[in-house]
């Protein structure tokens, strides 16, 4: 790697414009009513899956904000830094993890039966693009730390730390 530190984008670009790309396009078949079909009709599992949904994509806000206003991330990757505390104490890619979960979230509150598989798409997009680009980019920076990093945190979705250490 020719730079002193890892690149501040990453393959966020790309990642956030594929997941607006397919977002759209699912909120634009819900809306003109192409996947109608696949509405789901019982009342209170619509209600449910909006309450689930908002959920999630608060959630996601929620990460966000923890990572754009609390972690300083773009000095500590200017610094050289293996991040791994906070919110990265949580989650491998919090910025990303957040756009997935505001997307899946708002996919889940429309109660559609075709919509409730995406979430699943967009997980296993941004488990391919992380571990073909960054993961393979923080492995050879940070060696050994950053395998006992993976083994503690899961990659993109948030969960408590397993190791109490690293808040």
């Amino acid at each position: 790697m020719s730079k002193s530190h890892l690149p501040v984008l990453g393959v966020g670009p790309l990642y956030v414009a594929i997941l607006g790309l397919l977002t759209g396009t699912a909120l634009l078949a819900y809306v003109c009513g192409v996947i109608a079909f696949a509405d789901i009709q019982a009342m209170w599992l619509r209600i449910g899956l909006g309450i689930v949904g908002g959920l999630i994509a608060l959630a996601g806000v929620a990460v966000w904000i923890a990572v754009v206003f609390r972690s300083r991330i773009v000095a500590r990757i200017k610094d050289g830094q293996l991040v791994r505390t906070g919110v990265y104490a949580w989650v491998r890619h919090p910025i990303y993890s957040s756009y997935t979960l505001m997307a899946a979230g708002l996919l889940i509150a429309l109660g559609n039966w075709v919509l409730l598989g995406a979430p699943v798409l967009l997980w296993g997009l941004l488990s391919m693009m992380m571990v073909a680009t960054e993961e393979r980019w923080m492995r050879e920076r940070f060696g050994t730390d950053y395998e006992n990093y993976c083994k503690q945190v899961n990659r993109c979705i948030p969960w408590p730390p397993r190791d109490s250490n690293v808040l």
